[in-house]
């Protein structure tokens, strides 16, 4: 069974000073405000970490995650995040295609902090930058006709390799063949009995005896050879 892969993040940074978009979400809704957008960052990067779902349904969890003494209701939610999607603090467009709470600095932080993890799904609709200098990113609709066209190539590339290997084998057994005939005929002896050959230096000797263990490694019998005594 595959290994599950790991989504969303541990933990995530949060800068001591924040831009005048968050300051004006404290100015209106006090900390509360302030507390919300907090609570969504976590919510976003411990599930997916670059996003999450916002629909009704989500919005009724995680308002009942907050618990009863939070001070916050379905309608200050509401303000909140709507305030937060105005202002550029989540992408309105992301928002109202997918319901989907997301941003350009929440999506860079978190490809930075998985740069190291083998593989990282990612929806592809859902991304607001460029990924493509993250060699580890998987889209999720994609990923299965990747591997499957990755698949399909190293399997093309197996028959190719071996369908090579046994053309060079059998060019070398032809070429040995037609050695072996050759020095049969130089010598005076039948192909079918054992041949003697003799060679002038050591260095040819060496390489003799490589070739006899290419000719068995494709099936010929081996031959003899012998160094030319002075």
């Amino acid at each position: 069974m595959a290994r599950k892969i790991k989504e969303g993040l541990d933990y995530f940074e949060l800068d001591c000073r924040l831009n005048q978009k968050f300051k004006l979400i404290e100015a209106e809704f006090g900390l509360k405000g302030f507390a919300l957008i907090v609570k969504l960052w976590q919510q976003i990067y411990s599930q997916h970490g670059y996003y999450c779902e916002f629909s009704k349904d989500d919005k009724l969890l995680f308002l009942s995650e907050l618990g009863g003494n939070s001070g916050a209701d379905e309608n200050l939610i509401d303000q909140v995040v709507t305030a937060s999607i105005r202002r550029g603090i989540f992408s309105e467009d992301l928002y109202e295609k997918y319901q989907i709470l997301t941003s350009r600095r929440i999506q860079e932080q978190y490809f930075n902090a998985v740069s190291r993890r083998e593989i990282v799904e990612v929806e592809k609709a859902y991304l607001l930058l460029e990924v493509g200098n993250f060699s580890n990113i998987v889209y999720r609709n994609e990923e299965n006709v990747d591997r499957n066209e990755e698949n399909v190539d190293r399997n093309t590339q197996r028959k190719e390799k071996k369908r090579k290997e046994e053309k060079r084998k059998e060019e070398k057994r032809k070429e040995e063949e037609s050695k072996y005939e050759t020095s049969c005929t130089n010598n005076n002896t039948s192909s079918d009995s054992h041949l003697l050959v003799y060679v002038d230096t050591k260095e040819e000797l060496e390489e003799a005896l490589k070739r006899n263990e290419l000719r068995e490694e494709i099936g010929l019998p081996p031959i003899s050879y012998k160094l030319k005594e002075d």
